[in-house]
């Protein structure tokens, strides 16, 4: 029971001595700096998985693909689905979604960008070196 006690007196009077000490305006610049910079790069890492769709990159779905989308407008979209072996013309909208054509004879798509679907670790080390190559040799990948 003395050990408890001395323990929370100890506990007691560092908080009362570190609540007495005046924090100054430096000190809550820095802690305000720290917190943006922070917040920054929560958003910036939001909005690069969003420009670079990060998150259907991953998907391991054999069975069902986005062969293309068209936006028409902030949130219009027609898509290109490919079910099987069979493509399907959908809109989309904030109403839902539409099917609007099925078509007779697939689309052949040359973009082979999307061809397998890589693990995350793949994929990053892809982006890693695109990056990296380009800042030390000072090019553009076009």
């Amino acid at each position: 029971m003395r050990i408890f006690l001395s323990i929370f007196m100890l506990l007691f009077s560092t908080t009362s001595f570190a609540a007495s000490q005046a924090v100054g305006a430096t000190e809550v610049g820095q802690l305000f700096a720290g917190l943006l910079v922070v917040v920054a790069v929560i958003f910036m890492g939001a909005w690069l998985a969003k420009k670079y769709n990060i998150g259907n990159r991953f998907s391991n779905n054999d069975c069902i693909r986005i062969v293309s989308l068209l936006s028409l407008g902030a949130k219009e979209k027609i898509i290109l689905i490919e079910v099987g072996d069979e493509q399907i013309v959908v809109g989309s909208s904030t109403q839902g979604l539409q099917h609007l054509h099925t078509l007779k004879t697939p689309i052949e798509i040359k973009n082979t960008d999307n061809e397998t679907v890589a693990p995350f670790a793949a994929q990053l080390k892809k982006l890693l070196n695109k990056s990296s190559f380009k800042e030390v040799n000072g090019q553009d990948e076009s």
